[in-house]
């Protein structure tokens, strides 16, 4: 992930090398945009184990580290310059990110259980304000707060590594609020159009999903996963203002 993650900042490097006229745009002007992003994931995953009847018998507490497929998005927004240098914009951006977390531990009653949990991020709404400056005559940067709110599917099964069978699984769809800091840069192309490459760090509330499968007497295996979602974000966008 590290290097898709430097491969991204760096064609945010590019989209300032060439020189053409002020980015900024008109005071009070309205603007809408299209882009595309690269996603990578940097998420928690924390669950507990259980089984057996008593839902009280706890096998431990593991932390693992989701690991990621890169992924790519779209986004559609529209913003508004509110004066010289503070902006807003509404967005929407649907990706394919997807994040894997599976570990094999030991339950109370000695046998191996298999955990596999995959969390889908899928749409995802934004509000943001931000500031801008003016580097040189080419060049603007800035700097956005940006609030979240996205819908996750979370998926989740429990085997017995031993007698080779599925204790359960449980599929379910999540919304969760988020926040996410971001900076980058815009140039004026002329004619309206402005192309802006930015980087961002999304953080949500944590996810929990649990799974309770029923009819295994004496082997019933209870987990509790709890999520912190994190990621990182490269987008470069082409807005056209009005």
């Amino acid at each position: 992930m590290k290097k898709s993650l430097l491969l991204g900042l760096s064609t945010l490097a590019l989209i300032g090398t060439a020189t053409v006229s002020h980015a900024r745009m008109n005071d009070n002007s309205w603007y809408v945009g299209a882009g595309a992003s690269w996603i990578g994931t940097n998420e928690t995953n924390k669950f507990s184990m259980n089984t057996g009847p008593d839902a009280d018998e706890q096998s431990g507490i593991h932390k693992i580290g989701l690991e990621d497929k890169a992924a790519f998005g779209g986004t559609l927004l529209v913003g508004k310059n509110l004066t010289d240098n503070m902006f807003s914009e509404l967005g929407y951006s649907f990706d394919t990110s997807s994040a894997n977390a599976r570990k094999t531990v030991d339950n109370i009653a000695g046998d191996s259980t298999d955990v596999n949990l995959t969390l889908n991020r899928m749409h995802t709404y934004s509000l943001g304000l931000g500031y801008s400056t003016s580097m040189n005559e080419s060049l603007d940067a800035y700097f956005k707060i940006s609030a979240l709110f996205t819908q996750f599917q979370v998926d989740n099964k429990v085997s017995d590594i031993a007698e080779g069978g599925e204790y359960g699984s449980a599929s379910k769809k999540q919304w969760r609020w988020g926040w996410a800091p971001t900076i980058g840069l815009a140039k004026d192309l002329g004619r309206g159009f402005n192309l802006k490459g930015d980087y961002s760090y999304q953080m949500y509330s944590r996810i929990r999903q649990g799974l309770n499968p029923q009819g295994n007497a004496g082997a019933d295996a209870n987990t509790l996963n709890k999520i912190k979602p994190r990621y990182h974000v490269v987008s470069v966008t082409l807005t056209k203002s009005f």
